[in-house]
Parts: structure tokens; C-alpha cells; sequence
């Protein structure tokens, strides 16, 4: 299973943005405010192509990608 976090800087946040994928396929996007909040936001279907995201996830996997997405953007 390959596992990535890719993070951006997308016109539609003020902050960067960390997209979360499992296999090539969209997971989420972990993201924060402007006090610091965290936020997640999972994919429409509408909004992409369904063979591009997944729906289905491991609790304890997804957990874990959010933490280390949440981190590398304390990081930055």
C-alpha cells in the first residue's frame, strides 16, 4: 500500500493544505484556519472523478494519516 501526503497551496485556502492519498487514490485534505484550527474535508463525489477517490479506509489507518498529515503542516 503506498501511502503519500502531498502538501499544497491551493487558491481556495489562505493556509497550505495537506492531500492525503492511499494508492494514487484521494483520501482527504487536512487543512487550517486562520487560528490555527485543523479542519478536514472529505471528497464529493460530485466534485471528482470516482475512480480517482475511495470511500473505504482502515479507522486506525486514517487516523494515523491525519496526525501526520496535522504534523507536517505544524512543520511549515
Amino acid at each position: 500500500m503506498k501511502k503519500e501526503i502531498l502538501i499544497s497551496s491551493d487558491c481556495n485556502y489562505d493556509n497550505l493544505v495537506a492531500e492525503i492519498y492511499i494508492d494514487n487514490k484521494y483520501i482527504a485534505l487536512v487543512g487550517y484556519d486562520e487560528e490555527g484550527v485543523f479542519f478536514v474535508e472529505t471528497p464529493n463525489v460530485n466534485m471528482i472523478n470516482d475512480e480517482l477517490i475511495t470511500h473505504t479506509i482502515n479507522y486506525d489507518l486514517f487516523i494515523e494519516l491525519l496526525e501526520e498529515a496535522k504534523n507536517s503542516l505544524k512543520i511549515r
